[in-house]
């Protein structure tokens, strides 16, 4: 799908709700005779995702609806925002893992570290 893309997805792992939006999305659905699930998600250009209160915005992401982990990076360069309006504490980086149903967010690229001479 292309073009202001929206997706909502309720997590079977915890019954919450995963938010996402992009100019590009591509999802993946598994099916047998019963049932029909989501699969993952490729998600491009301009990422916004919430879950549990906490915002991301990232240019790529990719979803792991079963087991609700969203890995989200910057490219060319740029950072993924997450920010938390409860506790008010953005975290930038240039790649994250976000488990959803737990809160856990790893960062797996921190990008370039600068500190006080």
């Amino acid at each position: 799908l292309d073009g202001g893309v929206r997706m909502v997805h309720r997590r079977t792992v915890d019954n919450a709700l995963t938010e996402l939006e992009c100019d590009h999305l591509t999802a993946s659905i598994e099916e047998d005779l019963k049932t029909r699930r989501l699969s993952s998600v490729r998600a491009d250009g301009q990422v916004w995702a919430r879950s549990q209160g906490r915002e991301m915005t990232a240019q790529l992401a990719i979803y792991n609806a079963p087991l609700g982990v969203l890995e989200a990076t910057g490219g060319d360069g740029g950072e993924v925002l997450v920010s938390d309006p409860r506790s008010g504490e953005p975290l930038n980086a240039r790649a994250i893992r976000w488990t959803l149903p737990t809160g856990r967010i790893e960062v797996i690229d921190p990008g370039a570290i600068s500190g006080p001479r």
